[in-house]
C-alpha cells in the first residue's frame, strides 16, 4: 500500500484486500454511528459513496434528502 501527496489530493494505492477491509472498517464505524447520530451516519455513507462514484462494481446509497450535504 502506498500513499501519495500531489498538491491538495491524497493518492492511496492498495491492493483488493487492503481496500475490502477498508470497507469493512468503514462499515463498522459507521454502523457504530448510526446508534448515535444519523446526521454523522449518512455523512459517512454520502463519503463511502464519493469514495467509490468511479467504482462500477458499487452500487451507492441512495441518501435521503434531509442528509445530503451540497456537492
Amino acid at each position: 500500500m502506498t500513499f501519495a501527496r500531489e498538491g491538495e489530493r491524497v493518492i492511496l494505492d492498495m491492493a483488493t484486500e487492503d481496500y475490502n477491509q477498508l470497507m469493512i472498517m468503514l462499515g463498522y464505524a459507521t454502523g457504530a454511528a448510526s446508534k448515535e447520530d444519523m446526521a454523522m451516519f449518512w455523512r459517512w455513507i454520502q463519503f463511502v459513496n464519493r469514495m467509490n462514484r468511479t467504482n462500477d462494481e458499487y452500487i451507492p446509497y441512495v441518501i435521503p434528502d434531509e442528509f445530503r450535504e451540497p456537492r
